[in-house]
């Protein structure tokens, strides 16, 4: 037996309840590390006292990432929401890691420098850009362990297949994607990737009009048809309120359901 002290209390009051327990009062001790008194079971640690796993948890390790497998990642929104940043800082902190990756994008993105995934922000990273997703594969490195691919939404065929062929492989796979086509309809095979994906992010960007939270690209320029490479010049990221994708610039579409 021995007496609990006021600053052991502080300690472990955070994990579990102690509100019985005096300052002062006689705990028995079961081992060399191992305290039991009224309030239960306690073992010490580097942030106090805490509990002991249940016995059906001991020796098993809880991954908040997969390990040993691969996976895929979305990272989705509007224009101007942040998607290629993100997706260049993930890259990024796995180069860091001195992990090897290779990353994509279509060919026909070529607003700021062919050879190179670029966000608005001017922050790039080399790439390899294919006109079709299925080529992915076949130019792969054999020690690569991640693959990043940038503006996912055009590429219309075999996205989800060669995603899932990868993530098979054992490489993580990061796609960053416009979620929504300027008519506010889900855009191509995206929805179909987030739903076989491990993790996805939804950014969101902030409206031009009104400055609410926005998760919808305005065409302002340009026609009716569902794949437009642009920027600035020819889309802003608004609101739901203030969307109207019946509206390109100055001219009435008409759009089916709407």
């Amino acid at each position: 037996m021995f007496k609990v002290r006021t600053e052991h209390i502080r300690k472990i009051s955070g994990w579990t309840s102690f509100s019985t327990v005096a300052p002062g009062a006689s705990i028995a001790r079961s081992g060399p590390s191992v305290f039991s008194w009224p309030g239960g079971t306690v073992v010490p640690s580097s942030r106090g006292f805490r509990r002991p796993a249940a016995p059906a948890q001991r020796g098993k390790l809880v991954h908040h990432v997969p390990r040993d497998v691969g996976w895929i990642e979305v990272i989705c929104g509007s224009m101007f929401s942040g998607k290629t940043e993100e997706l260049i800082r993930r890259l990024r902190r796995a180069q860091y890691a001195r992990q090897r990756i290779q990353s994509f994008k279509p060919a026909i993105d070529d607003r700021y420098t062919a050879d190179r995934i670029a966000s608005h922000d001017d922050r790039t990273l080399e790439c390899v850009p294919v006109a079709a997703v299925r080529e992915i594969p076949r130019l792969l490195h054999t020690d690569t362990e991640v693959v990043g691919i940038d503006e996912a939404q055009f590429f219309t065929e075999g996205l989800v297949e060669t995603c899932e062929g990868l993530a098979g492989r054992g490489i993580r796979v990061i796609a960053a994607a416009l979620d929504q086509d300027f008519r506010g309809e889900p855009f191509g095979e995206i929805p179909r990737l987030m739903a076989v994906a491990e993790f996805v992010t939804k950014n969101l960007a902030i409206c031009v009009r009104c400055g609410n939270p926005a998760n919808r690209s305005q065409r302002l320029r340009g026609t009716g048809d569902t794949i437009q490479v642009g920027a600035g010049d020819a889309y802003e990221p608004r609101c739901r309120a203030c969307f109207r994708p019946e509206v390109i610039g100055q001219e009435q579409i008409e759009i089916p359901g709407r």
